[in-house]
């Protein structure tokens, strides 16, 4: 988009502002690897020095938001986590250390832990000891990691000692109008309860405390601690609505940073998809339709790289649940034919206990949600109706009947584990070779169902959990998404149902 154009909807203060607006929006709608413009295009189409352009562009792949690759120009990054992998050239110390920083910003390298020794980088990247040794000496410089006779490690010396003062340093966690927090740490009735059980040990390792409080107290706690100017640690907002963060948000004013102070962190928990205006700056944010987002892109990806060009997707029975678990399927479908125009992706519903036709299906479907929110969903790249994707919805009451009438489609996808496996038992009784004939993939791992061999497509709760840690600690960098939330890559398991 010209800059001409981009000024007319939304004048900026500066020709930079316009740049990196431009950018964030492409990072959102192109693919993986898709090539940008190069340093001194986007200066001319954007009216700023060269210099500025390759500045902001720098910062943008410090961030992992782009890839610059000397001699061939800006690529859009993937959602495909992190690893150190052999590049193709032999790096400097500065592209060194940036891939460093980038691994300790998404969880890949934890705080406290050893990073890998200087041979081993040497030998890893074809590099001397001495240009490793730069690039250490650039991160510990700017405290993201410390040394210890030959080795270093991630964040402050401080945390190596383990030493915890007394009294604890506390950080308040609100729930939503509720004193009941046994829930939040149980997996049967929290799908983040994990998140939160590695959030907490990683906070108690590093001398934080919990408390735990409704929302219902946190205006009077806030002006408490402002009149005594005694303040918390950090502020968790557990599983909140956007209407009771709406409503927080002028108590949470009170924890901004003021004379010699520096501001509240707070770490806020969105439970719904949805705009949030008025957002602090001290103010992090995980949102639950993002992590969705993030695993329906993630597997988007993995399928298209195999060339799979059809999938099925399972919802198993027709309860008040599988209807609000909808917008997984219609996600997928949205990343799947945005990578591959061709693809197509079959919406299975089986065994609904009193349903035979699509049509009570989407009755039902939307007393549950509302149909603007799914085709939002669905129109996140090009404009797309309900009426459109009606003829891709079918109900079947077993495996035999889904396989007759979607026999193409090589790749089944289900939302549990327990559900996949009853896919295989089927596929291994009818002599169906998995994964040869047919993959199947789950997008939970149940641990009760590791010996069935079935790949799984998750989000990394553990690193999640991490992440979120420290960004209420402040002691190293985390990774964004372009629309500031907290980014967590998802992982994908894959076992014996995968090629």
């Amino acid at each position: 988009m010209p800059a001409e154009e981009m000024d007319m909807q939304s004048p900026p203060q500066k020709p930079s502002d316009v740049l990196r607006a431009w950018l964030d929006t492409q990072l959102e709608s192109l693919p993986p690897g898709h090539r940008l413009p190069t340093d001194r295009e986007l200066a001319g189409q954007f009216n700023v020095s060269e210099r500025t352009a390759r500045s902001i562009l720098g910062l943008y792949h410090t961030e992992g938001k782009v890839v610059r690759v000397p001699g061939k120009g800006t690529f859009t990054t993937s959602d495909m986590p992190v690893r150190i992998e052999l590049p193709e050239r032999t790096p400097s110390a500065e592209s060194l250390s940036r891939r460093i920083h980038l691994g300790i910003a998404t969880g890949e390298y934890r705080a406290g832990e050893p990073l890998p020794s200087v041979k081993w980088l040497s030998r890893e990247f074809r590099v001397s000891h001495k240009t490793v040794a730069q690039a250490y000496d650039f991160l510990e410089r700017r405290r993201f990691i410390y040394r210890i006779g030959y080795r270093y490690w991630v964040g402050g010396f401080g945390q190596h000692l383990r030493r915890v003062s007394r009294p604890r340093k506390e950080i308040y966690l609100f729930l939503n109008n509720s004193s009941d927090f046994g829930w939040l740490f149980d997996e049967k009735l929290n799908i983040n309860a994990l998140s939160y059980r590695a959030m907490e040990r990683e906070l108690l390792k590093h001398g934080y405390l919990l408390r735990y409080e409704s929302t219902a107290r946190l205006h009077r706690l806030c002006v408490s601690w402002a009149r005594r100017r005694h303040f918390p640690y950090g502020i968790i907002l557990a599983n909140i609505t956007p209407v009771a963060f709406q409503a927080a948000l002028p108590s949470l004013v009170l924890l901004r940073s003021g004379a010699g102070r520096a501001p509240v962190p707070i770490l806020a928990d969105i439970g719904m998809d949805t705009l949030l205006r008025g957002v602090p700056r001290n103010m992090h944010v995980i949102r639950c339709g993002e992590s969705s987002t993030q695993v329906a892109r993630f597997l988007a990806q993995y399928i298209v790289a195999r060339h799979w060009h059809s999938a099925t997707f399972f919802l198993e029975a027709l309860s008040s649940q599988a209807l609000r678990m909808l917008s997984a399927p219609f996600k997928m479908r949205t990343e799947l034919v945005h990578m591959d125009r061709g693809f197509s992706l079959g919406i299975v519903v089986k065994r609904p206990p009193s349903v035979s036709r699509a049509e009570r299906f989407w009755r039902d479907f939307f007393r549950q949600r509302r149909k603007d929110d799914v085709e939002t969903i669905l129109s996140k790249y090009v404009p797309t109706t309900m009426a459109g994707i009606e003829n891709e919805i079918s109900v079947c009451s077993d495996f035999s009947s889904c396989y007759a009438l979607h026999r193409r489609r090589k790749v089944w996808i289900f939302r549990f584990c327990g559900h996949a496996a009853e896919a295989l038992d089927w596929a291994r009784e009818n002599r169906i070779r998995v994964p040869q004939d047919l993959a199947i993939i789950s997008l939970v791992d149940d641990p009760g169902m590791t010996h069935r061999g079935i790949s799984c497509c998750i989000a990394d709760q553990e690193r999640e959990g991490h992440l979120m840690a420290h960004v209420l600690i402040g002691d190293i960098p985390v990774r964004r998404t372009t629309k500031g939330y907290v980014r967590v890559d998802p992982e994908m398991r894959e076992r014996l149902t995968t090629p």
